[in-house]
């Protein structure tokens, strides 16, 4: 749901690292997609459960906790054409990963509450370990 001018910082910052890509709620899919057409030789991971967080009631139309059915299949449509997006329909706290994936650069867009973000925190560290990386933040609301 952010201007296609943060998924162009995106993009650039991108070129620093070597690693992998995961976005963790990528709301209608058209930012992740952008980012697959411009690196089709990695790999772009997606977490979302497409569930309302409460920060898009107005634009959704859909009540906190409740299932984001519309923005889904806009978001399926959306990520439908690139074979490098892997998408994970679960809330991130479920998501289970072996350290293989290679992820250098992860950007948090999902619920955005304190305690979630520092959750999704913690998986994109474990994620990264001790290469190279970033992790950048739509918003956290305390």
């Amino acid at each position: 749901m952010l201007a296609g001018s943060v998924y162009l910082f995106i993009k650039d910052e991108l070129e620093k690292y070597n690693g992998n890509y995961l976005e963790i709620g990528i709301w209608d899919g058209s930012g992740i997609s952008f980012l697959a057409e411009k690196y089709p030789g990695r790999t772009l991971y997606a977490i979302d459960p497409f569930i309302d967080d409460g920060n898009t009631t107005h634009v959704s139309g859909v009540e906190k906790g409740g299932e984001l059915t519309r923005i889904r299949e806009i978001a399926l449509k959306s990520i439908s054409n690139f074979e490098n997006i892997i998408l994970h329909e679960i809330k991130s706290e479920d998501f289970k990963h072996d350290g293989n994936l290679n992820v250098s650069f992860v950007f948090i867009d999902g619920d955005h509450s304190l305690e979630a973000c520092v959750n999704d925190y913690k998986l994109a560290m474990s994620l990264i370990g001790k290469k190279a990386g970033a992790v950048v933040f739509d918003d956290v609301q305390t």
